[in-house]
């Protein structure tokens, strides 16, 4: 058992999962995130692979999401949405929130999530 942990606890170390599929003052404000398909995301509560399912669970059921990117290391996750769709800021904290994390900031980008999380890898 204490090797399963062991094995388990550094396996979560350097997690990072690729999915298809805090306060408000510390939160950047972007008034329409609907001219992008990419959002990151600052999230702080990221510790371990069961951290990085629960916020692929809550972003991956969305409708709107085409793909979730989540790194432990840097406690980031990065949201691709599908071609014209988009989830308001709202929304975004809320969906965290009630995963059980804390929103640091948000902030878009003009690249995909393959791109960066292959910036992310370097």
């Amino acid at each position: 058992m204490k090797k399963l942990f062991i094995a388990l606890l550094i396996s979560t170390l350097s997690f990072s999962v690729n999915v298809s599929a805090s306060t408000n003052n510390n939160i950047n404000n972007i008034n329409n995130i609907n001219n992008t398909n990419t959002v990151k995301l600052e999230v702080n509560g990221l510790v371990c692979a069961f951290c990085a399912n629960g916020i692929i669970k809550a972003f991956g059921s969305k409708p709107e999401v085409e793909e979730v990117f989540v790194s432990l290391e840097n406690k980031l996750v990065v949201v691709g949405f599908k071609e014209g769709k988009s989830i308001s800021e709202s929304e975004i904290k809320e969906s965290l929130e009630r995963a059980g994390y804390n929103l640091v900031y948000v902030k878009k980008s003009n690249k995909t999530v393959k791109e960066i999380k292959a910036e992310l890898s370097k």
